[in-house]
């Protein structure tokens, strides 16, 4: 191994480690969090042989951390939640939890419990908006193209949270894109409220995603580049392309 490589290795290594024991050791909830990021970053950084050694310590951080946030955190309900299950669902996209069956089947069951306690509070229109859009962009294996099929429901949902946010042309265009049925009082709203109306409400929409009212998680937060794309595009041409492999994709 050229000695530049050992040396980015190391340096990874320590920026890890250093960042694993002021995650357990930080007064702060807000440092302990940023330490473990860094700590995480790191770890994403390693090959394959060492990231795999290092796993167990930086999943024993998280459940140290995990612990810390429901039980001390001097944070607000929903932000300990949504910052929990963020935590778990980073790791997981990560693969961090592959090579550790058992833990893994406790996080899948404890980012469900979480999710659904998030979603049950959850009371601003644009927060559902993003769990709903969320659960559209989960993959539906062997899916292929047919419409609405699997897509019927979590399309649905989308449909009702842009209709709750006074955007019925939006809402009227998706239900075109996933072949679902148009709701006649959506159709009535639309030919008795003003587009201009539907512009201002667009605006203000695209605010709240940059000022979202609620704690969200991760998995709702990187769903906001694609909402605006859908939400900023012609009604005649949104940007939904659905793969073979049942996989949203969002020009």
């Amino acid at each position: 191994m050229p000695s530049d490589v050992k040396l980015a290795l190391l340096e990874t290594i320590v920026s890890l480690r250093a960042g694993l024991i002021a995650a357990r050791q930080s007064a702060s909830t807000e440092d302990r969090l940023s330490r473990f990021c860094d700590a995480l970053a790191a770890w994403a950084e390693l090959p394959s042989a060492a990231s795999k050694f290092y796993g167990g310590l930086v999943l024993d951080a998280l459940f140290l951390l995990a612990e810390h946030i429901e039980d001390e955190s001097p944070l607000a309900d929903m932000q300990r939640l949504a910052i929990e299950l963020s935590l778990w669902q980073v790791a997981r996209k990560l693969g961090l939890l592959q090579w550790d069956d058992k833990r893994s089947a406790f996080i899948s069951t404890r980012q469900r419990r979480l999710q659904h306690a998030l979603e049950s509070k959850a009371t601003a229109p644009v927060s559902k908006l993003l769990y709903r859009w969320s659960s559209l962009l989960n993959t539906r294996p062997n899916s292929g193209v047919m419409l609405p099929g699997v897509f019927a429901r979590d399309a649905g949902g989308v449909v009702a949270s842009l209709a709750e946010l006074g955007l019925p042309r939006r809402a009227k265009a998706i239900c075109l894109k996933f072949h679902l049925p148009v709701d006649p009082i959506m159709r009535w709203t639309i030919d008795h409220r003003p587009e201009s109306e539907e512009v201002s409400r667009t605006k203000k929409l695209l605010e709240r995603l940059t000022a979202l009212p609620e704690p969200v998680p991760y998995s709702a937060m990187i769903c906001i580049p694609s909402i605006r794309r859908v939400v900023l595009a012609p009604l005649n041409a949104l940007p939904i392309v659905i793969n073979s492999n049942g996989i949203l994709i969002f020009g």
